[in-house]
């Protein structure tokens, strides 16, 4: 196949990149360990950070858009993150037994989220969402769950299904049969499904969203659905479950809850939360939580050797201490709006067939006609039409990434991202674009 002039550029300017793909190919599948990651002609290798950039193995320096698939808030080595982050290093990592950092953790996240009256630590945001399914299970006796199509719940076996269309389609082999009888997965925004559902059955434990969005708010949602989905769940005597690992904390110090004063019973939060390292964290009523503790008369196991780990922990204590007046999400939530609109004067200025679309700090690409008019809000129960053309958005991604920028399918702004960073990414796009149309690609 003959490679575009982008893909040409990308490889020679990335020659200690495709060296290490090829080694690790060898021996990790794809060369990488997460599927995301899995980028062709290889993937970017990097060796070192700080702030806004970060470095290849080929010495490229990078404007980092991506900042941890959402998880670094203030960049890379924030300065008080690290210094708290080193302080606990030198104190001991691991001392199979509680510490002072998940108290004063799980305080803060009690302060700040509405919905959490208790909180328990696990070690990546799959095993929350499998936890606090496990919880509203033992709560109410019993077994299936309620979950949208396009909303993103983790990899395992229950949840790693209707990720995009046609959402009927298996996600991935390997999944037992058995997984999709603990389901029910209906459209977002349809309300009327929701109520016939829960009517008609009577083994709904939980229902389960992203309460701003599925996919990083792809997937619109409104107030109005939400807080729908919010009386339905109070009627019918079942639990809701907020999976707002990409907006706690973010979004606002409270998350989407806070913001809008919708309560659920059950909260899954992660990225934000340990100030970029592993962790997450379910956060609910204090009847619900104490099912985990020894004795409850519906006893919910849980167990992990990295729960609470008090290098993350400690991290997250200076994260959160940084997060909890609010003025940084503004900040990134206002940086968001411009830099979408910035980008977007550039496809107008281009011609370029693309729109630059997202709410508050993140920041997507369509890369075809823009189906939705003059407003750049995907109206709900139309996000499927967003699906376009995948090696465009690869190409894309080659193109500005041979101009100094890491975008990715999801793009998130931290508190440390300013002007600087802005006009590269303005001046960096319009090449990118251009490359793009001088090869025939983005055309209208």
């Amino acid at each position: 196949m003959t490679l575009s002039r982008i893909e040409q550029r990308y490889i020679a300017e990335n020659p200690g990149s495709q060296r290490l793909a090829t080694r690790a190919r060898e021996v990790t599948p794809g060369g990488v360990s997460q599927i995301s990651r899995d980028f062709q002609p290889f993937a970017p290798f990097y060796a070192r950070a700080s702030g806004t950039r970060k470095w290849t193995v080929d010495g490229q320096e990078m404007v980092d858009f991506c900042m941890g698939h959402g998880s670094l808030m203030f960049g890379h080595n924030h300065p008080e993150i690290l210094a708290a982050i080193q302080a606990q290093l030198a104190l001991g990592t691991h001392f199979a037994g509680p510490s002072e950092p998940e108290v004063q953790l799980a305080e803060l996240v009690c302060e700040l989220i509405p919905s959490a009256e208790r909180v328990r630590f696990t070690g990546t945001g799959s095993e929350a969402v499998n936890l606090a399914l496990r919880i509203a299970r033992a709560a109410t006796g019993r077994d299936v769950h309620v979950r949208f199509e396009g909303h993103y719940h983790g990899w395992h076996d229950q949840e790693l299904c209707a990720l995009k269309p046609p959402y009927t389609a298996l996600a991935s082999h390997g999944l037992p049969r058995a997984a999709s009888d603990g389901r029910v997965i209906l459209p977002p925004g349809d309300l009327a499904a929701l109520e016939r559902t829960l009517t008609e059955r009577d083994d709904i434990a939980c229902v389960m969203l992203e309460p701003a969005g599925g996919m990083h708010g792809t997937v619109p949602t409104t107030k109005a659905w939400v807080a729908g989905v919010r009386e339905l769940t109070r009627r019918h005597n079942v639990l809701l479950i907020f999976d707002e690992m990409v907006t706690g904390f973010r979004l606002a110090p409270g998350g989407y809850q806070g913001l809008e004063g919708i309560v659920p019973d059950l909260t899954t939060l992660g990225k934000t939360l340990f100030g970029g390292l592993p962790g997450s964290a379910v956060a609910g009523r204090a009847d619900l939580m104490d099912q985990m503790k020894a004795g409850a008369p519906t006893f919910v196991g849980h167990f992990g050797t990295w729960n609470a780990f008090p290098v993350a922990c400690a991290a997250g204590v200076a994260s959160l201490r940084l997060l909890r007046d609010g003025r940084v999400q503004q900040q990134i939530n206002a940086y968001g709006a411009r830099l979408r609109g910035a980008l977007n004067e550039v496809i107008a200025r281009t011609g370029a067939a693309a729109r630059v679309f997202g709410a508050g700090s993140h920041v997507h690409f369509c890369l075809k006609p823009w189906p939705f008019g003059d407003t750049d809000e995907v109206p709900v129960g139309r996000h499927a039409e967003l699906s376009g053309d995948p090696r465009l958005a690869r190409l894309l991604r080659l193109a500005l990434f041979s101009e100094g920028l890491d975008f990715d399918f999801a793009n998130n702004i931290s508190a440390v991202h300013g002007d600087a960073e802005l006009e590269r990414a303005i001046s960096g796009f319009e090449r990118a674009v251009t490359h793009m149309l001088e090869e025939q690609l983005l055309a209208r």
